[in-house]
């Protein structure tokens, strides 16, 4: 990690990273972004992880709708664009959620924000992917 180094026990760890950030913008609205790093699942490719996922995601949030899905090419790799927007509380929220698959990783760049700074939202994301640079492909 960036303060240190350490060891893990041998006993199969898998490395499930998550990096997190948030700031509050000019209009005292939240955007939060957020990099998971997940294992590839043996015999699935990229675009059943992703719809499996859009699937639970649509089961836990309410009034949940995919607004767009779309293939683009980030840090030279293949992706899958998703837009949704979903309640949260009292306000309707809006996510981009972009996956790749890098090395046996499925890399999943994610925005949120409410669905009325969706513009924020995606500069935010955009700025991370056009910047993002893979150490292996």
């Amino acid at each position: 990690m960036n303060e240190g180094v350490f060891d893990l026990p041998e006993v199969g760890l898998v490395d499930k990273t998550t990096h997190f950030f948030s700031a509050t913008l000019p209009d005292e609205s939240d955007i939060a972004l957020l990099i998971t790093r997940r294992p590839l699942e043996a015999g699935s490719d990229l675009l059943e992880m992703v719809r499996r996922y859009v699937e639970a995601e649509a089961k836990k949030l309410r009034a949940y709708r995919l607004l767009e899905e779309r293939e683009a090419t980030w840090a030279g790799l293949p992706a899958i664009d998703i837009s949704t927007r979903y309640r949260n509380e009292d306000t309707m929220a809006y996510q981009r959620h972009v996956h790749m698959a890098s090395g046996g990783v499925w890399l999943i760049v994610a925005g949120t924000s409410v669905l009325e700074r969706r513009d924020a939202c995606d500069e935010a994301i955009e700025r991370v992917l056009t910047t993002l640079e893979l150490r292996d492909k």
